[in-house]
């Protein structure tokens, strides 16, 4: 929906058919961090919406292939940027691409255009491309890569202690109850439970 289109609104409104939600969610874990970003709708999102879904998968996916040991930050960058920009997008990009991720939950390497720090094995970092429309609605999808031999490679969630076989599974955007002894309390608002 149209709070959708602001990078980190936080706040309560009533569901209704054909609502975008755009969750962006983080843990930590044994001092690591974690960083999620899924969009759910309510119902059938409209065409729009759907068709720039569609873009913004293809954009993430394809960043992600070219997240190979030595490819400059800025190249993963512009790989996504180029599609969605073709797509007719491209003015509704209005962030970096990724960060990384790792004791600090923004950290290098930062996945922007101007980096040209080349990608090592062992590299984690976020993929996030988005598309806002201010007024309407905003999309993300937002994963965890980290740069192995060769390919990036796609972490999930991975649930702590005190979980009791409870878990997140990311590519399906279905969530178990997560035990709040690994949820991040700097995330969550005081009213937040």
């Amino acid at each position: 929906d149209e709070k959708g289109a602001i990078l980190h609104y936080t706040g309560k409104r009533s569901q209704r058919n054909g609502r975008v939600l755009l969750i962006d969610a983080g843990a930590r874990h044994l001092g690591y961090c974690s960083d999620i970003t899924r969009c759910v709708a309510i119902g059938e999102p409209a065409a729009e919406v759907a068709e720039a879904y569609a873009v913004l998968l293809e954009a993430q996916q394809a960043a992600v292939a070219a997240a190979t040991v030595g490819t400059p930050c800025e190249e993963v960058d512009a790989v996504a940027r180029r599609i969605i920009a073709a797509a007719g997008y491209g003015e509704r990009f209005v962030h970096r691409t990724g960060h990384g991720i790792g004791v600090e939950e923004h950290e290098d390497p930062y996945v922007v255009a101007g980096n040209a720090t080349p990608l090592v094995a062992g590299h984690a970092f976020s993929v996030e491309p988005g598309i806002y429309t201010p007024g309407a609605w905003g999309l993300r999808l937002e994963d965890i890569v980290v740069v192995a031999t060769g390919d990036a490679v796609l972490v999930d969630i991975v649930a702590g202690p005190n979980t009791t076989g409870n878990h997140v599974e990311i590519d399906r955007i279905t969530a178990g109850a997560i035990a709040p002894t690994i949820v991040q309390q700097s995330i969550c608002g005081s009213s937040d439970e």
